[in-house]
């Protein structure tokens, strides 16, 4: 067959549309493959980010020296010239919710007949600190606080501010739980009087129940 220059034109139009038609498939399809590459990447990393946010860190491994059953004494004040009232008590603590909290209430018997307290302790990984709340059966609010640990001490700090139901004005508080003692833990617990002066407002000791 002779090939005339209408066929070589023919079929150079030919390729040239082949092409074209490869280009315009590939190079959406490229462009895709790279933004779902660039999201998946983007997700993968969001996720890195909150696995490490809700991993209990090395942080919370320090709370397990609360963990188990205790004996408490404790004794507290209203105010720098107040007298101090003294009880006795009952302390269980234990991990909750996959070792991300502790979980601790405490049972005692006071003037005003049985007290029973609910509180929970963490360490926040976003805001690198300590929580705690509390609440009890001779409240209507849920106390919140933060704090520190020092390791090389052993004494876990906490701070926060609470409304005095007296005066209906907040006042600040603070403690120290000391904690060297693997068996026998100190607390001292301090709060500002009305003339804004810091004052001990409570302490206690805990020893551990063995089996």
């Amino acid at each position: 067959m002779r090939i005339t220059h209408t066929m070589i034109s023919v079929t150079l139009i030919g390729a040239a549309a082949f092409l074209a038609g490869r280009m315009t498939s590939v190079v959406p399809l490229t462009s895709t493959a790279l933004a779902q590459d660039k999201q998946e990447m983007q997700m993968t990393a969001e996720m890195e980010a909150m696995m490490k946010a809700s991993t209990p860190s090395k942080h919370h491994k320090h709370l397990d020296l609360f963990v188990g059953e205790w004996s408490g004494k404790y004794r507290f004040r209203m105010g720098p010239d107040e007298e101090w009232m003294e009880m006795d008590g009952d302390i269980s603590r234990e991990w909750v919710l996959d070792g991300h909290y502790v979980r601790e209430e405490i049972t005692t018997e006071s003037e005003w007949g049985l007290f029973r307290g609910l509180g929970y302790m963490g360490f926040n990984n976003l805001e690198g600190r300590y929580e705690f709340i509390w609440m009890d059966n001779m409240s209507t609010s849920i106390m919140l606080q933060h704090g520190s640990y020092d390791p090389d001490t052993k004494i876990l700090s906490s701070y926060g501010s609470h409304r005095d139901p007296a005066t209906g004005k907040y006042y600040s508080m603070r403690g120290t739980h000391d904690m060297s003692d693997p068996d026998y833990h100190t607390f001292e617990g301090f709060a500002t009087g009305p003339d804004g002066k810091e004052y001990k407002s409570f302490e206690g000791s805990s020893k551990r129940i063995k089996e």
